[in-house]
Formats: C-alpha cells, structure tokens, sequence
C-alpha cells in the first residue's frame, strides 16, 4: 500500500485487484461513481478506444459497460474507498487513465518486480474470482459482484484449480 500515494495507476492495479473489475470499468470510473458513505461503488461507465472510419483514428469513448448485469454497485472495504479518494481528480475519470496506458503501465511494474510469468491486466480480475471461490464464498454472489450474467462463465473461466486444492478433495 505504500505504492499508493505515488500514483494513480497504483491505486487502479489495487482497486482492480481488490474488485475484478474489468479495465474499461476501471478507467472509467468517475468521482460520482464512489460513494464512501455506503462503501459502494456503482459501475456505471466503461472507458474503450474505438476506431474512426471517419478521423482513421482511434478516439476514447465512455459508454456504458458491456452489458445490464455488468452495470452494477459493489460493496467494498475501506481500503478500496480510501485508495480511490487518494488522489484530487484532474480529468474527467477517476484515475485519468485510458486502458492502454494501464495496460503498459502494468507491463512495466511486472518488470520492475522482476516477475518471471507475464501476466494480463485481466488477470487480477480472475485471480479476485479465484481468491474469492477459494475462501468459500457464495460463488453466486462471486458472479454477481463481478458483472457475469452466467455463474457458468464465473466457475468455468475465472476460478482456478491449484495443486493444493487438488490436496484437499483427499485430505479434507
């Protein structure tokens, strides 16, 4: 949590590791977005490059997120409250990040910390499923909190198997 108070896209990783929200959710969250007093976020905005046949550009777009059940509002810890908080909006967004900066910018922690496997952005949302299904709570709720609209996708997709688990089916 000391890489916090460095930079926004800091707290972007954590609230994306502590929410499995997908980056487009993320980048466009707004400040109106976060109600501290509740401890709720409403997922209410996504944040996509799309292309212009137009300008032969991409241009940043809010929209809203991919579909009903991914607009949503998620209980979370105050931790995740006080990280959004941390910093003074500047731009329209919460984090004043597109995807693509993100993504780069978690490619370069990843090296910074010496990680031997390569991981996506995406991957901090399954590891959040995964970590969530682990510790034994309601793989329904699991799917619902995270904008699945089948628990099917949640438990066939986002949920890994490791060598422990595989342990505890013989060992209990």
């Amino acid at each position: 949590t000391d890489n916090l108070s460095k930079g926004r896209r800091y707290v972007a990783v954590f609230v994306a590791l502590n929410t499995g929200m997908r980056i487009g959710e993320l980048c466009g969250l707004m400040k109106d977005d976060i109600d501290a007093e509740k401890n709720i976020i409403h997922i209410r905005h996504t944040l996509r490059r799309n292309y212009s046949p137009v300008t032969k550009k991409t241009e940043v777009i809010i929209g809203t997120p991919k579909s009903k059940t991914s607009m949503r509002d998620i209980p979370v810890a105050n931790r995740v409250i006080d990280a959004c908080l941390l910093h003074d909006v500047k731009g329209e967004t919460l984090f004043d990040v597109e995807p693509r900066e993100l993504l780069e910018f978690f490619t370069r922690m990843q090296k910074r910390a010496k990680c031997e496997k390569k991981y996506t952005f995406h991957s901090l949302r399954h590891t959040f499923v995964s970590r969530e299904i682990r510790a034994g709570k309601n793989p329904k709720a699991v799917s619902k909190y995270v904008g699945h609209g089948k628990l099917d996708i949640t438990l066939a997709v986002y949920t890994h198997v490791s060598e422990n688990d595989l342990k505890e089916v013989v060992n209990g």
